[in-house]
């Protein structure tokens, strides 16, 4: 497999795709088409978060991390059952990541307690052993994404990942759901028209299925009908809406399909029906999210979008280290996996914070004595990728300070369903380092230190500052 010369901007832009839906949905979650229509109205972009809060974990971007970190334990063969395993090793029984709502009743909780019990994947999510219903709720799909950016281009195999993937919860249309939507995101590395990304995927799943079925039946009415995507949501409503348990894969799956088509390639677009749609909002949005995202590249998706999510993303797995991240970390471990599948090889080690990816700034953040902080943007200086830090009014004392947070307590989070915690990612004894470069019309007497805030002490410590020279590289410490 050979990775696209645009494999990092569009892996990038897929999973901040999936990061801004799932965002952009959540507020909404479990309101219903009517209700979304006559309180709000056309729903364009965020709803706000409460103040001083960042977003919540989120079963549909802390499940795929996990993910990913089981095929960077188990390698590119790896199996269902692994993928099982992976679920044992990563989260904790009833806390974190998962939808606990008791055995027969959440398909997660009940696969993962087949899994304890000594049933390996897939037998733990099959309909054999748990029913058809449970079997095909929409867990099967909204956590696949991650196998179309890691593979692109290469929608069979995408779906083949994602069906392993699937099956450790789920089965019948519960996976075919997984793999249609694994195979869109890995054919929209190469293909941006929603209805040759729909038929593309439709290959990778059984002619005769009902989940087949059912996309065929949107995009007839979408065909019969191109202009009016809420006479679609109705269509959908009534063929569709009566499914049996909690979240049926089916009637999600429809708004995705039904989204895509009415959105014409629009990005913004896609995330808005799929949002005032109703049912599962943040499943289908993130769904969106990733497949449109792949598609348009980062540059297809407009700057409102960007700027929040560009702040500490939080995660909900039993590594507490791993639960304080940011969309362009997650971006980078998704492309070295894929660099490793292709045959490109293992990466070499990069910073933990290498500004690689466009606007990327990793949840930097800035304060301010004596001085003002007026922009923190992602640049490439002398093809060096950068935190470009501009500042103003600096005088002769004035003093600024860039952070990136290291540890969050859960009361800063919007809510914390899933029981994300944490774990330091600095600790006594390590060395850190930082790269600075100072334009040559830089002031001459500039200087910069590293420091680290002590939270708990309310106090700094502080390395003494090194003097810039414009014009030049340093490597602080």
């Amino acid at each position: 497999m050979q990775l696209p010369n645009n494999y990092e901007n569009k892996v990038y832009a897929g999973w901040l795709g999936k990061c801004i839906g799932v965002r952009f949905g959540a507020p909404l979650e479990n309101w219903t088409y009517q209700e979304i229509r006559d309180h709000l109205g056309e729903v364009e972009t965020y709803l706000p978060l409460p103040a001083g809060k960042i977003f919540k974990p989120d079963d549909d971007t802390a499940l795929p991390v996990v993910m990913l970190h089981a095929l960077k334990d188990y390698g590119a063969e790896i199996t269902a059952a692994q993928m099982g395993d992976a679920w044992l090793n990563y989260l904790s029984d009833q806390r974190n990541t998962l939808w606990w709502g008791g055995f027969g009743y959440s398909t997660e909780h009940t696969a993962y307690l087949n899994l304890q019990n000594g049933i390996p994947a897939p037998q733990s999510g099959s309909a054999e052993l748990n029913g058809k219903v449970l079997a095909e709720q929409i867990g099967g799909q909204i956590f696949t994404d991650i196998w179309g950016l890691v593979v692109p281009n290469d929608p069979q195999r995408a779906a083949e990942y994602a069906q392993k993937a699937a099956s450790v919860s789920h089965d019948g249309a519960g996976v075919h759901g997984g793999m249609f939507i694994a195979a869109m995101v890995s054919a929209a590395f190469s293909e941006s028209d929603p209805k040759e990304l729909i038929n593309t995927a439709l290959k990778t799943i059984p002619a005769e299925c009902g989940f087949t079925e059912m996309v065929n039946k949107v995009k007839e009415f979408h065909l019969n009908t191109p202009n009016d995507w809420r006479a679609a949501y109705h269509f959908i409503a009534e063929n569709y809406g009566d499914y049996p348990g909690l979240v049926h894969i089916i009637p999600n799956a429809a708004v995705i399909v039904m989204a895509l088509l009415y959105s014409e390639g629009d990005f913004s677009r896609a995330l808005q029906i799929s949002n005032m749609a109703g049912w599962d909002t943040d499943c289908n949005v993130g769904n969106v999210g990733a497949i449109m995202g792949t598609a348009v590249g980062v540059e297809g998706i407009e700057t409102h979008w960007r700027d929040p999510i560009n702040e500490p993303w939080v995660g909900a797995s039993v590594i507490g280290t791993r639960n304080l991240s940011d969309p362009a970390a997650t971006s980078n471990l998704i492309i070295s996996l894929g660099q490793e599948i292709s045959g490109t090889g293992r990466p070499a080690r990069s910073p933990r914070y290498p500004f690689n990816l466009p606007g990327a700034t990793h949840g930097f953040q800035s304060r301010s004595h004596l001085g003002t902080v007026v922009a923190l943007r992602q640049v490439d200086r002398q093809e060096k990728p950068a935190l470009q830090i501009t500042m103003r009014k600096l005088k002769k004392k004035g003093e600024a300070r860039v952070f990136v947070p290291t540890y969050f307590r859960p009361e800063r989070l919007s809510s914390n369903y899933y029981g994300a915690s944490f774990s330091p990612k600095i600790y006594g004894g390590q060395v850190l380092t930082a790269d600075l470069y100072l334009p040559a019309d830089a002031p001459t007497q500039l200087q910069a230190g590293l420091y680290v805030w002590d939270d708990n002490a309310d106090e700094g410590h502080h390395a003494i500052g090194t003097p810039l020279t414009p014009g030049e590289w340093h490597s602080i410490q």
